[in-house]
């Protein structure tokens, strides 16, 4: 019986299958020929030709080939006449099986519409060059080469066109081979008259010419052309002009004020007998040249000035002058300072406050590529050319600004032997013994080639190499040994195959003692903006400094190792000499330890305070707005009342906690100005957005010993802020509303619940937090009405005189004022879970008071689910207090169990049926 239902309804479906085909064969044809009978009058009109009009053409198709033809060819000339294409040229498609048709379709696509032959014509656009002279009369004989290219680099003549006497020109806008806009430029020229360099143009863009967006034509260019003469007269004057005002005669002595008169007036009238432009240039820079001959007063003052400087060696035996052309010669092993005389006789001093001195040379140092600069001659005079060679040296005198130029040459010191004299003895190559790290300083002489005479060579003209475990002090010649054993190498700069060697031999002394200075307070403010730090405590002698002295003085190893003790508050950094950096306030200890002696060690503290404590933070905004994908928002944070950060607290870094992550993230920068060490740091903070919702931001300041309080704020991402806003105002006015909680008005609030949990996660963030806790409140209060019209007003069933506190579920109000969301009145604790197990008969002592808080964290757990915690907490109590706790419990770890028995009895019971209306039905009630 089943299966021939089964068979049936098969049967049943293939005819309703077939049905539906045959219907729509039959039907579909006809929409079709009805839409285009329908559709015949604009058929008509576009040229289209209808099935019905393709069988009488096809009916006619035994017309000769001649009234074809004809038929045709009126068809185009009427269509031509009309600015339209032929009927049957868009309508070719339509009417395949005509041959006729199909044939005419073939003949009008060969022809090219109006539209194309327009497009045709902008490809070439006609140009008409006059020439007139400056009156705008015309000048007939001007000749006009026109020339194009597609490089700006090959050019090539274009032909004028035919019968326009040389000056119209039919021009292409782009190559057609390449497609490519074709640059043009032309020149005119005409007897009697300057030649015109036209500049370059396209049809591409506006040019100086005219605007190709114009539909001229064909464009004209009017050229003004100047007569020879004109132009030559007018370079004349422009040169007289030029040299007349070339020299101020006021620079001038009497004496010389007559010779640059002279100059210029011979130079005015060679340019005056040029005969081209060119001779008057000539003429113009003979003059300018003859004129800087002439000597001004600066120069005469400079030159008696010159005469005043001298150099005088270190022994004072030696003094050297400027010749006449202001040239001072030295050798590379002469050591001196150089001078310059007052007009009484008295000498300038060689300080800040009188002299500058300046004679440097650009080079590359040979041993490490780099650029370096030699120093001929020091700010205060100090003589140390150690290159052969001829350089510029001026000294500013400072009371007058004078600046005084001379040279100085370089020459070689004819050294061919170095000898290093120790102690009064000659150590060259030879094997010293010291003690320790003891030190030495070699006294280098050098002899003259060719004699027997031995100098004292300079430091500034020796090179000094160490090896081993030495080194050397270049400004005062000093080496040190820090092992066993090490040599010192002395070399010219100019001849570095002139050279001695002394070899170094040492006793190795161990430290006994070490004495470890520190200031014992130091202020955290100063920003090494290269590290990224705070500037620290470097070494030195000054105040403010640290200094270790390991004792003997002489040890072989004076090293020391420094530990960090509170790694937290300050750091020892070795390198970049950065020393002692903090890492905020408070007490920082280090342990110093000789590395060759560990057993000698000391510890030492510092007390590390703000230059400027951070006291208060604020964030100018209490709420950010942003889209997603927002380039990031700069945070504004007032330390200490300052709005500017170079003003405000020392530190005013945060570490930044979220209530969700994802939304946004906060950066702190510490800026600088790497061209200046005047300008202070400041501190920049900025927001990155990440994605769309919203998340409260809660920063806490690196510095606490000024009391501040965590800098709050909130940001809000979303696409629409606008609407997302205005939502959130609504929910917000439907809470105001409510004002104080009656029985009555439950549907109120529970239309401002749904209305909260119908927004999104974005614009529930932007509802103000303090009208959320009137919404929380007045569901509490809702809910201790309800039960005590339900249960009345005994303690016992949660009264106002009840065991538990406003806000519980059961609880009373204790005798407090009646809550008004609206209104200014105590409000209950929106963030209290006490609703979860409590009820009517839960003592008061077992009650503990609630916190509070602007958002409840678990209201905000619950968003992500459409619910809120107050509806959530109604739902499980109802559910606890309708089944006993124990039941509920077993009922949910047996209700698998339950499901699969029931499911095996209804397939044994009814068979697949019945199973499958049951798997519906619980898809259904999930």
């Amino acid at each position: 019986m089943r299966r021939n239902n089964r068979s049936k309804s098969r049967k049943t479906g293939i005819a309703l299958l077939a049905a539906a085909m045959l219907l729509s064969q039959i039907v579909m044809p006809g929409t079709e020929l009805f839409a285009a009978e329908g559709d015949g009058t604009a058929g008509e009109t576009a040229g289209v030709q209808t099935v019905r009009e393709s069988e009488e053409n096809s009916a006619a198709s035994g017309t000769t080939e001649k009234r074809e033809s004809a038929e045709s060819g009126t068809t185009k000339e009427k269509a031509k006449e009309s600015g339209a294409p032929p009927a049957d040229a868009a309508g070719s498609e339509k009417s395949e099986k005509n041959e006729t048709a199909g044939s005419a379709g073939e003949q009008s696509r060969s022809d090219r519409p109006l539209s194309e032959q327009k497009n045709e014509e902008k490809e070439r656009r006609r140009i008409v060059i006059r020439a007139a002279d400056r009156q705008g009369k015309p000048i007939e004989q001007a000749k006009i080469l026109m020339e194009r290219s597609l490089d700006a680099r090959t050019w090539s003549v274009v032909s004028p066109d035919a019968a326009s006497s040389g000056r119209q020109y039919t021009l292409d806008v782009k190559d057609k081979r390449e497609n490519l806009f074709v640059t043009y430029r032309f020149s005119v020229m005409a007897r009697g008259y300057t030649p015109h360099e036209g500049q370059k143009f396209t049809f591409q863009r506006k040019n100086q010419y005219f605007d190709p967006a114009e539909d001229a034509d064909p464009v004209e260019i009017t050229v003004r052309m100047f007569s020879a003469e004109a132009t030559l007269n007018a370079a004349k004057d422009k040169a007289i002009q030029e040299l007349l005002h070339y020299r101020e005669k006021d620079g001038y002595r009497e004496a010389e004020q007559e010779q640059l008169r002279q100059q210029i007036d011979a130079g005015i009238e060679k340019i005056r007998e040029a005969a081209s432009v060119g001779e008057i240039d000539y003429a113009l820079k003979t003059a300018k040249e003859r004129i800087d001959r002439i000597k001004t007063r600066t120069q005469y003052e400079n030159e008696e000035a010159r005469g005043r400087i001298y150099f005088r060696s270190e022994d004072g035996k030696t003094v050297v002058r400027p010749d006449k052309y202001g040239m001072v010669t030295l050798t590379t092993v002469d050591s001196g300072t150089f001078h310059i005389g007052r007009a009484d006789g008295t000498d300038y001093a060689n300080d800040d406050n009188e002299t500058d001195w300046d004679c440097t040379w650009q080079y590359t140092d040979p041993d490490h590529g780099d650029i370096a600069w030699n120093v001929i001659i020091g700010a205060y005079g100090q003589y140390q050319g150690k290159f052969v060679g001829s350089y510029d040296a001026s000294v500013t005198l400072r009371d007058t600004g004078q600046k005084i130029n001379f040279k100085v040459r370089v020459t070689d010191g004819h050294i061919d032997r170095l000898r290093a004299v120790i102690d009064g003895e000659d150590a060259s190559g030879a094997e010293i013994h010291v003690m320790g790290s003891e030190k030495k300083k070699a006294v280098i002489e050098g002899r003259l080639y060719g004699t027997d005479r031995w100098v004292s060579i300079p430091a500034h003209a020796l090179k000094y190499t160490p090896g081993g475990s030495t080194s050397v002090n270049h400004a005062t010649a000093v080496f040190r040994t820090w092992g066993t054993k090490g040599s010192i190498t002395y070399s010219l700069v100019s001849r570095p195959s002139v050279k001695v060697r002394v070899g170094i031999r040492a006793t190795v002394v161990h430290p006994t003692g070490i004495e470890v200075t520190v200031p014992k307070e130091a202020y955290v403010d100063d920003w090494d903006g290269a590290f990224d730090r705070f500037v620290g405590i470097r070494e030195g002698d000054r105040p403010g400094e640290y200094r270790v002295r390991v004792y003997p003085e002489n040890a072989s190893n004076p090293s020391v190792r420094w530990t960090d003790l509170t790694p937290d508050i300050a750091e020892f950094h070795e390198k970049h000499a950065a020393g002692i950096v903090p890492r905020k306030a408070g007490v920082a200890k280090f342990r110093v330890t000789c590395v060759d002696n560990p057993s000698v060690s000391k510890v030492v503290s510092i007390r590390f305070k703000y230059m400027k404590p951070l006291k208060t933070a604020v964030s100018d905004k209490s709420v950010y707005y942003a889209r997603v994908g927002d380039s990031p928002l700069r945070l504004h944070i007032i330390t200490n009342g300052e709005w500017n950060s170079v003003r405000g607290a020392s530190e005013q870094r945060f570490h930044w906690t979220y209530s969700t992550g994802g939304v946004a993230a906060v950066k702190d920068s510490v800026r600088y100005d790497p061209s200046s060490v005047t300008i202070p740091r400041w501190v920049e903070h900025s927001i990155t957005i990440l994605g769309e919702g919203t998340v409260y931001v809660t920063g806490k300041p690196y510095d606490t010993t000024g009391g501040c309080k965590p800098v709050r704020f909130k940001v809000v991402v979303s696409d629409d802020i606008d609407r997302d806003r205005e939502a959130a105002e609504r929910v917000e006015r439907m809470i105001n509303a409510i004002g104080e909680v009656t029985l009555e008005k439950k549907g109120q609030i529970q239309g401002a619940r749904a209305a909260y949990n119908a927004l999104t996660r974005t614009q529930k963030g932007l509802v103000d937090d303090k009208v959320y806790a009137r919404l929380v409140a007045a569901e509490l209060r809702l809910r201790q009405l309800e039960r005590q019209q339900a249960g009345g007003d005994s303690p016992e069933n949660g009264g106002p005189g009840g065991g538990t506190q406003p806000g519980t579920p059961g609880g009373g109000d204790s005798g407090e004022s009646t809550v008004t969301p609206g209104g200014g009145e105590t409000k209950p604790d929106p963030t209290a879970e006490s609703g979860t197990k409590a009820d009517a008969r839960t003592p008061r002592a077992s009650v503990k008071p609630a916190k509070a808080t602007l958002r409840p964290a678990a209201d905000r757990r619950s968003e992500k689910t459409g619910q809120n915690a107050a509806s959530a907490r109604v739902f499980r109590e109802v559910e606890i207090r309708k089944t006993p706790k124990k039941t509920v419990n077993t009922v949910q770890k047996l209700s698998p169990m339950l499901s699969m028995l029931l499911l095996l009895a209804l397939a044994g019971t009814f068979g697949g049926g019945a199973l499958r209306r049951y798997a519906l039905y619980r898809r259904e009630r999930s």
